[in-house]
C-alpha cells in the first residue's frame, strides 16, 4: 500500500507534466494535482479518527483497555 502510493505520486506528476504541452494548462493541472493531494492529507486523519472511534469497543471492565473490533 504505502510503497505503491509513494511510487505513484511522482509518476503521476511527471505524467501530468508530460501530457500537457501548454504552460498554462500544465500549471493548472499541477495545481489541481497538488490541491487534491493536500485535501487527502487533511481528510485522511479525520477519517482514521472516525473509523477508530466507531470501531473501538470499550474494555470489559473499569480500567480495561479498549479493543479495536475491525471493520470485517
Amino acid at each position: 500500500g504505502g510503497i505503491g502510493a509513494g511510487i505513484l505520486f511522482p509518476i503521476s506528476l511527471s505524467m501530468i507534466a508530460a501530457i500537457t504541452p501548454d504552460h498554462r494548462a500544465r500549471a493548472r493541472a499541477i495545481a489541481t494535482w497538488a490541491g487534491f493531494l493536500s485535501l487527502g492529507a487533511v481528510i485522511s486523519p479525520v477519517l482514521a479518527g472516525l473509523t477508530a472511534q466507531f470501531f473501538t469497543v470499550p474494555g470489559a471492565g473499569p480500567g480495561a483497555p479498549n479493543v479495536f473490533s475491525g471493520w470485517r
